[in-house]
């Protein structure tokens, strides 16, 4: 018996981890969104693109920990993980993300920018 509620106890907290995941994945095309603004079309794409990596996250471990068995406590976990995932880490994620975008943004203006005026400098050089 102690050997059975083990396995429910793993895999319960395998599906809050996959619930954490999908809420990450969710915010990573939310973040996305607010950098990059894009057509309704390009977000029709992203929208399946989150549905189908989400539908793998399911598959891939209902397969992998319960031999495509599912059982209620599995949904409670993974619907336990993405609620906790939204309630704690989200806020912090999406800022997270947001500011390592506007940090890489700056980078490539940094480099780029020196980069553009050598070249002018360098086709002025060819051409004369």
């Amino acid at each position: 018996m102690d050997d059975l509620l083990y396995n429910q106890f793993k895999t319960i907290i395998v599906f809050f981890i996959s619930g954490l995941s999908i809420g990450f994945t969710f915010d990573f095309f939310r973040a996305l969104r607010r950098i990059i603004k894009t057509s309704n079309i390009v977000t029709y794409i992203e929208d399946i693109l989150f549905w189908i990596i989400s539908g793998l996250i399911i598959i891939v471990t209902t397969v992998t920990y319960t031999d495509g068995q599912i059982r209620s406590f599995m949904i409670i976990g993974l619907i336990l993980g993405i609620v906790v995932y939204f309630y704690v880490f989200s806020k912090f994620v999406i800022k997270l993300e947001i500011n390592i975008s506007k940090l890489m943004c700056k980078i490539y203006s940094i480099l780029v920018y020196p980069l553009k005026k050598l070249l002018k400098i360098l086709k002025k050089a060819g051409n004369n």
